[in-house]
């Protein structure tokens, strides 16, 4: 959640668009031509209705009454404190409840392109399916023949040559839990990274940083800089009760640090009842 930053709409919709043809060239023109007319036929606009989430939190019966009614043996100021700490407390929850479902969003849109609501609803980002790349045997760091120098700038280079990214912006991995292990145990990087005389990248794990990712170290292949974080924070299904992690333990973003990522907020109107959110 923290690579995207906040934009509110009034809107109960809100809109984007991309583009993914900006590092093309030009072709000189003939000196006394009519010129020629570029036409952006790449860029693309998308405008999607925002979900919307109309919770609130009801306090139980039994507690209203043990609190307010059947506290005769304590003062009516001691059990209204306790009454509202106890509303207070259950509001709390509920953000921690919204931060999380956010963080969900997020995790869905990079890894796979498409945000599916818990409702049904779904948002598709319209990812390309040559950006989503299997763990397979040419690129699972896991097995000894497969060297990091060669998967991470081939990723990298598809980052430059299809995204609107500046050339030599370094670039932020997340790694799944698993991806991590075999990177740290791959023969390549193990004997790469043991030399003395110069540095070349370093597999150093440090503590976690404000926005709970846990930085890994950094590696420099062919002129680019990975910096590698994991993160290994899990979510409960509000139905079925089944904890999962937000990173797939054997999945691997990889982002410019200058990527431009948002989370926008719609605006709806309320005429009664509890507040609205929308996301």
């Amino acid at each position: 959640r923290s690579w995207f930053t906040d934009e509110v709409s009034a809107e109960d919709a809100y809109e984007f668009d991309t583009e993914v043809d900006i590092r093309k060239v030009l072709q000189d023109d003939n000196r006394y031509s009519t010129g020629e007319g570029i036409v952006f036929d790449k860029n693309t606009s998308n405008i999607f209705v925002a979900p919307t989430y109309n919770k609130f939190t009801p306090i139980n019966g039994n507690d209203a009454y043990k609190r307010v009614i059947g506290g005769s043996d304590t003062s009516a100021s001691a059990n209204n404190a306790a009454f509202v700490k106890m509303g207070a407390r259950n509001l709390l929850k509920m953000h921690g409840y919204m931060d999380r479902t956010e963080e969900l969003m997020c995790a869905n849109a990079l890894q796979t392109g498409t945000v599916v609501t818990l409702h049904g609803d779904s948002i598709d980002f319209k990812m390309k399916s040559t950006h989503k790349i299997a763990y397979d045997a040419a690129n699972d760091m896991g097995i000894a023949t497969v060297d990091p120098a060669k998967v991470f700038p081939k990723l990298a280079r598809l980052l430059y040559q299809d995204g609107n990214i500046a050339s030599g912006a370094p670039i932020e991995v997340l790694l799944g839990t698993d991806v991590l292990y075999d990177l740290q145990t791959n023969p390549f990087v193990k004997e790469r990274l043991d030399i003395k005389s110069f540095t070349m990248g370093e597999l150093a794990p440090k503590m976690a940083d404000a926005k709970g990712r846990v930085p890994q170290g950094y590696l420099m292949y062919e002129g680019y800089t990975f910096y590698l974080y994991t993160y290994s924070e899990e979510y409960i299904h509000p139905t079925t009760g089944v904890s999962t992690m937000l990173m797939n333990p054997k999945g691997m973003i990889m982002k410019p640090v200058n990527a431009d990522l948002k989370m926008f907020y719609a605006g709806i109107s309320v005429s009664t009842g509890p507040a609205k959110y929308e996301l």
